[in-house]
């Protein structure tokens, strides 16, 4: 049950970190490495770590808590310094949760959900589950690699 959890809030918390941040790089002029990173770290969390929680849940709430940190410090820097255009619960809140979720199962998860099972279709209905996100993610890795290599061929 906790792997679940787990999957659903890392899923859904990657999914809206990397929208976000795609929107606010398709208004902006310009980006640097950091809204690189800010863009990477989502589909890392959304596509690979959600998908880790049922395999390895403590490595992937470890990953989890790593990979929401910088959204985490936007947020409350937002909070003390005036910064037009950001709203600060935007970035805390979700990170909050996801830290939340990570830190419950850190404590209290009781190891790989994959090695519980033992009927072959429930594998695959969470090999499916797994392989969904991660191989989406890994296409929109891929995208990003050949989008700013592009770039750089016509500079």
């Amino acid at each position: 049950m906790l792997a679940t959890i787990q999957y659903i809030f890392y899923l859904l918390c990657g999914a809206f970190y990397y929208l976000l941040i795609a929107t606010f790089m398709g208004v902006a002029a310009g980006f640097g490495l950091l809204a690189l990173v800010l863009l990477l770290l989502p589909l890392m969390l959304f596509g690979l770590t959600s998908g880790m929680s049922f395999f390895f849940p403590r490595i992937a709430a470890a990953s989890a808590t790593i990979f929401v940190l910088p959204f985490l410090y936007i947020g409350v820097a937002a909070i003390f310094t005036e910064s037009p255009g950001v709203e600060p619960s935007i970035f805390v809140i979700p990170a909050a949760a996801v830290i939340l979720v990570s830190i419950i199962a850190l404590l209290w998860s009781k190891g790989s959900l994959w090695l519980g099972q033992e009927q072959l279709m429930r594998k695959v209905i969470i090999g499916i589950f797994t392989a969904i996100p991660a191989l989406l993610a890994i296409f929109l890795l891929i995208s990003i690699g050949v989008f700013l290599s592009g770039f750089q061929r016509a500079t």
